[in-house]
């Protein structure tokens, strides 16, 4: 699956950009992590005020045309309702990017308890990169 930029859903589509190929795109990537989301995952109570809710930090990774700072959001859309009730629970979004024209990209997530303060996010987020920079191969 390629790599889509919200951002270019928005300039050739009408609308906000959730319909056509974007669309298809978020739900395809949404099925990808359901099943790939560990059993003990906790997406958040909708319920609860925003700050009770848990947080998560992301490691996104892709080669692709796409420019890297556009493509983050149409992942983070994807996993609305899927890994959190919404992207306001993503505390840190971190995603590097190879231009070239085979496309392909990686998905790395993590969730802290609420209320955790930067440097548990921070530390998070270097974890997450260092299992997923060891574990898979290079784009």
């Amino acid at each position: 699956m390629a790599l889509r930029s919200k951002s270019n859903f928005r300039r050739f589509k009408s609308g906000s950009g959730s319909g056509g190929s974007g669309r298809a795109f978020e739900r395809s990537v949404g099925l990808v992590v359901l099943a790939a989301r560990p059993s003990a995952w906790q997406v958040g109570d909708p319920g609860l005020p925003l700050d009770q809710r848990p947080l998560v930090v992301s490691y996104i990774r892709g080669r692709s045309n796409v420019d890297v700072a556009n493509y983050s959001k149409s992942i983070l859309d994807a996993c609305q309702g899927v890994l959190y009730v919404s992207d306001a629970s993503v505390q840190s979004c971190m995603a590097t990017g190879v231009r070239g024209t085979s496309t392909s990209f990686m998905l790395s997530f993590a969730q802290v308890a609420a209320g955790s303060g930067p440097e548990v996010l921070e530390k998070a987020l270097f974890e997450i990169v260092r299992i997923s920079s060891a574990i898979y191969s290079p784009l």
